[in-house]
């Protein structure tokens, strides 16, 4: 439960989750390596491309890479707003949040997925983006965060709650 991948999150997010969890690059001897999404900018790590967002086949291909690695129990893709709003007013959020709700959670074949969403720009248009992301979301019973922190968190707490199951019951 400890180990999380961060589809299209920059290096520095990156050091942020494994400090908190533990690492999620893959391997280095892992076959995975071959795929490297266009523009990612760090090649140690297979599924860093904001590029994938624009081309969801690509994302697609990035799950079935984390669906093959043991070393991924939880998926958290975090969707900077501002950005994605500017490219098409707000349609691509949109076609995102279907994606993730249909395809790509079954892409992932019952691994844990989590959404967070940031954004630093404040118009309301953006903002009201997020309730329609929210909605489609969390009706597909994908969890929904602002910031990655929360959602780092709520996985800190499961795990703990998980090892303490693990110690009662193995108690009895």
């Amino acid at each position: 439960m400890n180990n999380v991948a961060s589809p299209a999150l920059s290096r520095g997010v990156i050091a942020r989750i494994q400090k908190v969890c533990s690492n999620p690059i893959l391997s280095a001897r892992k076959p995975e390596k071959a795929f490297i999404p266009p523009q990612g900018n760090m090649l140690r790590n297979p599924i860093d491309s904001m590029f994938a967002f624009m081309q969801l086949d690509l994302l697609g291909r990035i799950f079935d890479i984390l669906v093959e690695s043991d070393e991924i129990d939880n998926v958290i893709v975090s969707l900077p707003l501002d950005w994605l709003y500017d490219m098409e007013d707000g349609v691509l959020i949109k076609t995102i949040a279907h994606y993730l709700a249909g395809e790509g959670r079954a892409r992932l074949h019952g691994k844990p997925l989590m959404v967070v969403w940031r954004q630093f720009i404040p118009p309301d248009d953006i903002r009201k983006t997020v309730t329609m992301l929210k909605d489609i979301l969390l009706e597909a019973g994908i969890p929904v965060f602002e910031g990655l922190h929360r959602a780092i968190g709520s996985l800190s707490k499961l795990a703990e709650y998980s090892e303490f199951q693990k110690r009662i019951s193995s108690k009895h």
